[in-house]
């Protein structure tokens, strides 16, 4: 009997006697046995920890993977790992078969490590470089030995298309002629806009939300920062003129007045509150002369 065997476990492969194996959720995964009468060489001892790390760590990744993205992606990366699997699992028969020795199966185990590395495929968000920055908080989303598509790649062009909304307006803003407080406020809209894409990508990147959840929260999101940007072009004060059925004049008017603007927009000037308490005195002032012509006609529509 060889001193070594690999065994194919199947998934899951449960350990038993002198072979050890990783819970499996991975094809192609496999054990070594050894022959309990066999006392390994150092060399020896250390290719089968290594592997055995190895198997633990492509294991557990996969594990953690289970509801990665919720999409194509965690496929991509299931494949990855089974590839290298399979290739480990060559390297180990080479090994078991006295093709390879100890040390050149070592080698060969951490060569397959690192190109695991290298390789795995990921979507990942990063900042953008100082060069190519458009406004604070700008990034990003990277597809690494990956090809996102489906409602992958629609949540990604989505943030994409947010974030070059949020640009288009901070070079709007160079122009825009308003206040200093204000344009800052608007920066400050946008750069949370950007950091809250991101936190819910990274949320969506962990598994913990479904990529059409996530895409939804995008446009939540983008909706959030018009609704804000827009009450920052605002006046402190409004005039909303109210039409008659017929929508011929005006009968009544509303005033509102913005809340939330920076200072000093926040703040009227004196000369505004004086007209502001005259223009709603006036206002006061047809009212009642408009309610006494009423009362007055009513009383003649009775008396006829």
């Amino acid at each position: 009997m060889p001193n070594f065997k690999v065994k194919d476990i199947g998934l899951p492969g449960p350990a038993s006697g002198s072979s050890w194996s990783v819970p499996g959720r991975l094809r192609n995964d496999f054990a070594i046995e050894t022959d309990p009468t066999y006392s390994p060489t150092d060399s020896e001892a250390t290719y089968v920890s290594k592997l055995k790390d190895t198997l633990t760590m492509l294991e557990d990744a996969q594990q953690q993977d289970t509801n990665f993205f919720g999409s194509s992606v965690h496929g991509a990366r299931t494949e990855h790992r089974e590839k290298e699997v399979h290739e480990l699992h060559e390297i180990a028969k080479e090994f078991a078969d006295g093709r390879k020795d100890a040390d050149a199966a070592a080698s060969a185990t951490t060569e397959v490590v690192q190109k695991y590395a290298q390789n795995c495929p990921d979507l990942v968000a990063q900042d953008k470089a100082a060069g190519e920055l458009r406004f604070a908080g700008d990034f990003t989303i990277t597809a690494i030995n990956y090809a996102p598509d489906g409602a992958v790649k629609a949540y990604i062009d989505r943030i994409a298309y947010i974030l070059d909304r949020l640009a288009e307006d901070e070079v709007a803003d160079k122009t825009a002629g308003d206040s200093v407080a204000r344009l800052a406020a608007r920066q400050d809209y946008r750069q949370e806009a950007a950091n809250s894409l991101r936190k819910k990508f990274e949320e969506f990147r962990r598994g913990s939300v479904d990529v059409r959840v996530a895409a939804d929260n995008a446009l939540v999101t983008q909706g959030s920062y018009i609704a804000n940007r827009d009450r920052l072009k605002a006046r402190l004060f409004n005039v909303i003129p109210k039409l008659s059925d017929d929508r011929t004049l005006v009968v009544d008017l509303e005033f509102k007045v913005t809340s939330g603007l920076p200072p000093p927009d926040d703040q009227p000037s004196q000369e505004k509150q004086d007209l502001y308490v005259q223009v709603g005195s006036a206002d006061t002032v047809i009212k009642t002369v408009y309610r006494q012509m009423v009362d007055r006609a009513e009383k003649i529509e009775k008396r006829w």
